[in-house]
């Protein structure tokens, strides 16, 4: 169990506050971004240790001893960074600066489940989104709640699949999505949460629903993803909003015969979980009829992942159809 009370060690580092035209500003360049910040704005511990994990100076970080200082805090960093106001753990994570995060989460006060402000984004969905495994995994171990939904009500599987998007790497970023979502299925996430609350979409029903022409590669990626929710214990049974199953929305896909084949014939692998949480999950063994649920079923979820990139405007991703 985490402990509550933290205490904090040591006195703010040294840094320069000099009004003069050439202090006014620090500017940290980042991939192609460049973001400004005010020595006021830094001329606390807080700013401080948002700067120095950005940066990735770890060293500074031992030096202010971080594993001792109150994390738990929302700060301002940049206004189109990950959120309007951010913690350290998101920030690392975000940043996918492994080292960091563990020595982030040696932190015996440090809450996992801590949200950013207006989107509520935690750390695992930062680190579902971005494709960071080993993150990712690093945060199940330290109970991060794999069925949180954030402000749009998305829950961290729903963002598992977000790098399917991707223009690049199209076998790496599939087996990744495939096997973070492993990673949380095995963990007690929802397989069967809402993802689209209005229409009362589970993922099943979201992927089987697309009623556009999708060209080769999207199309193979929707029904890989299909195939992979069956496999894994998707109910067919469950009703959307409106009352239709899996199988009633699939009538107007672009591959119906395929997408309702596999309705009918995949059924659920048998398999052995290997949870990070022996506790609430010993063993789960999925059987023809569906699976055994574990974890809740609060997650619910709406909105879209990542629109498409270098794209003609004529040609959609099956992302944007939903």
């Amino acid at each position: 169990m985490r402990s509550n009370s933290h205490q904090v060690i040591g006195e703010l580092p040294q840094v320069n506050a000099d009004p003069s035209p050439d202090m006014q500003t620090i500017e940290i360049k980042k991939d192609e971004s460049t973001y400004r910040f005010s020595n006021t704005n830094i001329c606390n511990i807080e700013q401080l240790i948002l700067h120095s994990i950005y940066e990735g100076n770890i060293d500074q970080l031992k030096s202010m001893k971080i594993h001792l200082r109150d994390l738990n805090y929302l700060e301002e960093f940049s206004e189109d960074f990950i959120d309007k106001q951010i913690f350290p753990l998101s920030l690392a994570v975000a940043t996918g600066q492994l080292e960091i995060v563990k020595l982030l989460l040696q932190n015996e006060a440090i809450e996992v489940n801590m949200v950013s402000k207006p989107q509520e984004l935690s750390a695992l969905k930062l680190a579902c989104s971005n494709g960071y495994y080993e993150i990712a995994e690093l945060l199940v171990q330290q109970d991060a709640n794999v069925n949180q939904a954030d402000s749009k009500g998305s829950v961290p599987l729903f963002y598992c699949f977000s790098r399917l998007e991707e223009e690049t790497n199209y076998f790496e970023n599939k087996q990744l999505c495939f096997k973070l979502a492993e990673l949380l299925i095995d963990n007690g996430a929802n397989i069967d949460a809402v993802v689209n609350v209005e229409k009362g979409y589970t993922l099943l029903m979201l992927f089987c629903s697309v009623k556009d022409k999708l060209n080769p590669r999207d199309l193979r990626v929707n029904l890989d993803v299909i195939r992979f929710l069956l496999s894994r214990g998707a109910s067919k049974e469950k009703l959307s909003t409106k009352g239709k199953t899996a199988l009633q929305l699939s009538k107007h896909h672009c591959a119906k015969e395929e997408v309702q084949k596999m309705l009918k014939d995949v059924k659920p692998t048998q398999y052995k979980i290997f949870s990070h949480r022996p506790q609430i999950i010993q063993q789960q063994v999925i059987k023809q009829e569906g699976v055994k649920a574990s974890g809740n079923n609060n997650g619910l979820c709406c909105g879209l992942l990542s629109s498409s990139r270098n794209r003609p405007q004529s040609e959609k991703s099956w992302w944007q159809f939903f």
